[in-house]
């Protein structure tokens, strides 16, 4: 039997947000399996309250059902990075953790649907107004497995 141990995936997000916004990003990340379960790494780009932002994905993802190509599970990641902003570039912090709901065909490609939860901050925006927001992603991605290991 196999395992997908590498992964490839892009997905586009939208932001459901405390601060009344509807906010869009991307992401690209990668994936790595350990004996059970994985860890992730990637970049991300959005346009939120505060501005356009850059951060990184740090974390580590849980399959909790697997039934043929479907898979459940949830990732819970860290996204240290920076607002952009014209004057000057001030760090940033989020937490999150989504859900996600996974098809993976018998070649190399797959569709992923997130829904998660995330809280952010921007210590350095709180003179300027809210500095700090809730968020609800809406995801969807599309990966490639780079290698698979023999279970």
């Amino acid at each position: 039997m196999n395992m997908f141990s590498q992964n490839l995936s892009i997905g586009l997000y939208d932001y459901l947000a405390s601060g009344k916004s509807n906010d869009l990003g991307m992401d690209i990340s990668y994936t790595h399996s350990l004996q059970k379960n994985a860890l992730v790494a990637g970049l991300e780009l959005r346009s939120i309250d505060w501005g356009n932002h850059a951060g990184l994905i740090i974390g580590y993802r849980a399959d909790y059902y697997q039934r043929g190509p479907f898979r459940l599970g949830g990732l819970t990641a860290i996204h240290p990075g920076l607002a952009l902003f014209h004057q000057k570039s001030l760090g940033s912090f989020g937490l999150s953790y989504q859900s996600y709901f996974k098809w993976q065909s018998k070649k190399r490609s797959f569709l992923q649907f997130d829904l998660g939860f995330r809280y952010n901050v921007c210590p350095g925006y709180k003179k300027y107004g809210a500095y700090q927001q809730y968020e609800f992603p809406l995801g969807l991605k599309w990966g490639i497995v780079l290698r698979n290991k023999k279970k």
